[in-house]
């Protein structure tokens, strides 16, 4: 009789607790760029490096809670389009001697849609300098327990400190709006 009220303990446990512990994370694919402007061109730089955390919590299959999530981009893995001559201006313009890293750590999130929006709060931290931003997610669930996580941040550099690249001894300006452009796709642990 132990025997069977240890194992239907157990399995009540397992039944109850399991659900609420949250399933972390890991990316498997990333698809992630800032793009802006300049009076020549419009310009686009991809996010070659990034890691990604983060715990998803369900309630009846479906997402009610986001945790512990941060995301982390290497400067130095932000290549241009334009070629070398533009990531050294973006590296300079970034501080990457100083900051190497751009951080987001999100702060709180609001799941609405049945798990497939989330108004996002946090810390992004870019050149040094951190604010605190709103972000609109989108959640997709996708085969295998995968999910594909997307979305768009418009900025000003100038929010951040940061003084918009120029070239051609002035000639060449970059715009001062940027946008961050992600979707990533993450799978379970």
């Amino acid at each position: 009789m132990k025997a069977l009220n240890f194992f239907l303990l157990t399995l009540l446990t397992t039944l109850v607790v399991a659900p609420l512990s949250g399933q972390s994370y890991r990316l498997i694919k990333s698809d992630f760029s800032i793009s802006g402007t300049s009076n020549v061109h419009d310009w686009e730089s991809a996010v070659t490096k990034i890691s990604w955390r983060g715990t998803f919590n369900f309630t009846d299959g479906v997402l009610s809670e986001l945790s512990d999530v941060k995301v982390n981009i290497p400067v130095d893995g932000i290549i241009s389009t334009k070629g070398r001559i533009m990531d050294g201006k973006t590296y300079d313009a970034l501080k990457e001697e100083e900051h190497p890293n751009i951080v987001f750590t999100m702060t709180s999130a609001t799941i609405t849609n049945k798990g497939t929006k989330v108004a996002a709060k946090g810390r992004l931290t870019v050149a040094g300098v951190t604010k605190t931003i709103n972000l609109a997610v989108m959640i997709t669930p996708l085969a295998d327990g995968q999910y594909q996580v997307s979305g768009a941040y418009p900025m000003k550099m100038t929010d951040f400190g940061i003084d918009p690249p120029t070239a051609l001894l002035g000639t060449m300006t970059t715009g001062d709006d940027v946008t961050i452009n992600f979707n990533l796709t993450l799978s379970p642990n």
